[in-house]
């Protein structure tokens, strides 16, 4: 289960990297093979105990891709939001993000995070709603607690880091939502994908 959490954290910052470097590169596929070197030693991370530091790795991972030769010019920023396969999959969502590279744009996309952080919300909020207070729901509010620590975590490194655009805090994110939609509204993914829209639009 920790391993689990800390694949979604290492996972959501390389992306976040990722998009923020490629569309400025100067050599070609140095982010690729950048990405293709974390993958590898993450996998051997996992192997250790040294993945349940993650400072540490955040900054080895913000300093390298900062290192990363990039041009000084600014593309237009595309959100991508939508169905969670569809959000991530290449082969659901027609490659998208390749094709808003090759357009000349920095694709935006949400960390995986915040739909786990979304599911962990919706119990919670079912309870209130329904005002019925369940064993579950009480294991999910300590969850989603637990997680979103991990999520501030994250973002207090990028911002003292500087050189990189943090990802929204989920609070912010629910926020967001309720100046259009109702977070009782669970359906697939609900009320997430107007937050993430939302909160794009003001970044």
């Amino acid at each position: 289960a920790l391993k689990l959490i800390y694949a979604v954290l290492y996972g959501d910052m390389l992306m976040l990297l990722y998009n923020q470097c490629k569309p400025y590169e100067i050599k070609k596929n140095s982010t690729d093979e950048l990405l293709a070197r974390w993958q590898h030693r993450l996998g051997k991370l996992f192997n250790t105990k040294k993945y349940l530091t993650p400072k540490p790795i955040y900054n080895a991972m913000l300093n390298d891709s900062a290192a990363l030769p990039k041009t000084k010019e600014q593309k237009p920023k595309v959100g991508i939001v939508g169905e969670i396969y569809v959000k991530y999959s290449p082969l659901a969502n027609n490659h998208l993000n390749d094709f808003l590279l090759s357009e000349g744009c920095e694709p935006n996309v949400p960390g995986l995070l915040d739909f786990v952080l979304y599911c962990a919300s919706d119990s919670i909020n079912d309870s209130k709603i329904y005002n019925k207070r369940t064993s579950k729901s009480l294991l999910f509010s300590i969850g989603y607690d637990v997680l979103y620590k991990f999520q501030k975590q994250q973002i207090k490194v990028i911002e003292e880091h500087g050189v990189f655009q943090p990802p929204h805090d989920f609070e912010h994110l629910r926020k967001c939502a309720d100046k259009y939609i109702n977070q009782g509204v669970k359906m697939g993914e609900g009320w997430l994908i107007t937050a993430e829209m939302a909160a794009l639009a003001e970044t």
